[in-house]
């Protein structure tokens, strides 16, 4: 559960899509 966690936050934010939507952090 805890990578998971990890993931969503690590790796989401940083992912195209939310850096396209400006949801996101930029890599």
């Amino acid at each position: 559960m805890y990578v998971a966690v990890l993931y969503l936050v690590l790796f989401v934010p940083t992912s195209p899509i939310f850096t396209l939507t400006g949801e996101g952090k930029v890599p």
